[in-house]
């Protein structure tokens, strides 16, 4: 059964899940994790406390699957905004939340999605580990992506062998006529991140993964876990026993 574990939360890192699963099974998360899995389409769940955190999640999860230290940039969309944290941050096109930062993360570029060359240059097999975008920009103005972009950011991402993530945080579980924003274009992307109304007014983020995406984090974490695993556990784990923000997302998204 593919892993559909929240509580692993940011030890997934640490690359032994049997582990993790016995001492932090949850239920509840479990179930929350399914059902929006099904709905999504999607076959993995990464829970966490907020958008940024879950968009944060999704660069991690790509370029674990890269599995090449060459290939880790993150391509971003002008217009985008992504979230507060560091290397979201980097990853949107504001410049007045951007300047009091610099520098910011290295490995992420904004590119400008109405100049085709450029952005057809900006995705390469070689470097190209994601391109995040959000369907309908929500700080950009409300501003719908063409389905014919994103049409062509998928094709550009399976010729890189790159991830595809729509964040919809703001955009997401609804608001714009279907559960999913995605579901009107005719583009399953790699990767979804969700926030917002998730938790039902509860801190909550989430990361669904693809299978694909989900095996080849799998194979690179195929190796022995550090000694130190149950201290790391015990000192980092931070978002244990969340159970009422799951439930309330596992409420919210059955109510369909």
């Amino acid at each position: 059964m593919p892993l559909r574990l929240a509580v692993v939360g940011h030890r997934l890192w640490f690359g032994h899940l049997p582990l993790l699963r016995r001492v932090h099974r949850d239920a509840e998360q479990e179930r929350a994790a399914g059902k929006v899995c099904a709905l999504a389409a999607m076959d993995n769940a990464f829970f966490c406390n907020s958008g940024a955190e879950a968009n944060e999640g999704a660069f991690k999860f790509a370029r674990r699957a890269a599995a090449d230290p060459a290939k880790h940039e993150i391509v971003a969309l002008k217009g985008a905004f992504h979230g507060r944290t560091f290397a979201t941050l980097a990853a949107t096109d504001r410049p007045h939340y951007r300047e009091p930062f610099q520098p910011l993360v290295p490995g992420i570029r904004i590119v400008d999605y109405t100049k085709p060359a450029e952005l057809r240059r900006a995705i390469s097999r070689e470097r190209t580990a994601a391109v995040i975008v959000e369907p309908v920009q929500g700080e950009g103005g409300i501003n719908v992506l063409p389905d014919a972009l994103l049409r062509e950011l998928r094709d550009l991402t399976r010729a890189a062998g790159a991830a595809l993530i729509f964040d919809e945080i703001q955009c997401g579980l609804g608001r714009t006529g279907t559960l999913f924003a995605y579901e009107q274009t005719g583009v399953v992307p790699g990767m979804v991140t969700l926030a917002k109304a998730l938790g039902g007014g509860l801190p909550m983020g989430a990361v669904l993964v693809n299978e694909t995406i989900a095996a080849a984090i799998r194979r690179a974490l195929a190796r022995p876990a550090p000694p130190d695993l149950p201290r790391l556990v015990r000192e980092r784990f931070t978002w244990d026993r969340a159970a009422a923000a799951t439930l309330a997302a596992y409420r919210g998204v059955a109510a369909d």
